[in-house]
């Protein structure tokens, strides 16, 4: 948060710098100029003399714009915390937490092992919309199924997208099979 910042404030005095030495160029001011200026010189002088100092100060707002959306999410945080007498600090950063323990797929894995259900049979009660793919709802109805019900829907999300192979942003049969095989649950297949 600082160094943007700290780059957003050298970057336009650096631009400071360079209108600057523009508009102490002599040759602007020398005489009285007969020309009208017109939309294509204005255009011209935009696109080609002043198009380098017209990109660096694009890019220096968008950087400050995203340094300002930082300050307002701060912002906002502290004024919840001294707004809401009740609450304590360290509570409010807990409850952004991950709440993971790590062992969540061994214990997917061991339930079903224990329901004696194989990959393929559960990945169809699970897949509520028939889609082939298992979503962030879905994966959280099963893993809630297996008793994995402490985490939070962002830990869940996390979860799902770590394990998805594809990139997808969910996983299908395959994937939640070679994961299952990986943990230990039983695959299924018939010899």
């Amino acid at each position: 948060m600082r160094l943007t910042s700290i780059t957003t404030r050298l970057g336009l005095l650096a631009l400071l710098f360079v209108l600057l030495g523009v508009l102490a160029d002599e040759g602007l001011w020398e005489g009285a100029s007969s020309t009208v200026l017109d939309t294509p010189m204005l255009a011209d002088a935009m696109f080609g003399a002043w198009s380098l100092p017209l990109a660096l100060l694009g890019v220096l707002l968008a950087v400050a714009m995203i340094g300002a959306a930082y300050l307002v999410r701060d912002e906002r945080f502290e004024n919840l915390v001294w707004q809401e007498s009740g609450l304590d600090v360290a509570a409010i950063k807990a409850m952004g937490a991950s709440t993971m323990e790590g062992d969540e797929l061994t214990r997917f894995a061991a339930y079903l092992n224990q329901s004696g259900q194989d990959v393929a049979s559960f990945f169809a009660t699970i897949d509520l919309d028939a889609s082939g793919t298992i979503d962030v709802v879905e994966f959280e109805a099963a893993l809630r199924r297996a008793g994995i019900d402490h985490l939070a829907f962002r830990d869940v999300d996390a979860l799902l997208r770590s394990l998805d192979v594809n990139g997808t942003g969910q996983l299908d049969l395959p994937e939640l099979h070679n994961l299952m095989l990986r943990y230990g649950a039983d695959g299924g297949e018939e010899e």
